[in-house]
């Protein structure tokens, strides 16, 4: 499967849980879980970072503690970033159309 823009939801999701900086599978998962996103779980994850490290989006990131192949890194690449925010901004076009978002203080 390769991986097209717009993206899919959980696709956005994973990106945007990588863009504070590289994490492990587990942190990527709980950080969504934190934001309210229970979208996945770790072999659908790890499926996924391995199409967007084929898509230059994602790479594995050199981290300490990780010798004996158990933890896995990943960090956005520029081009994932690229990507990332051009997604953000689509969707960020979207929400401010006409009607879409309605103002919560009117009745």
């Amino acid at each position: 499967m390769t991986l097209k823009t717009p993206l899919s939801p959980t696709a956005f999701a994973v990106l945007a849980g990588l863009a504070p900086g590289p994490r492990s599978g587990v942190q990527i998962i709980d950080g969504l879980e934190e934001a309210g996103a229970r979208i996945l779980g770790p072999g659908s994850l790890y499926r996924l970072l391995g199409e967007m490290v084929t898509e230059g989006w994602v790479a594995r990131a050199a981290t300490e503690g990780e010798s004996d192949g158990r933890v896995r890194v990943f960090g956005l690449t520029e081009r994932g970033r690229e990507v990332l925010d051009g997604e953000a901004s689509r969707l960020g076009r979207m929400l401010r159309m006409p009607g879409v978002v309605t103002d919560p203080g009117r009745s």
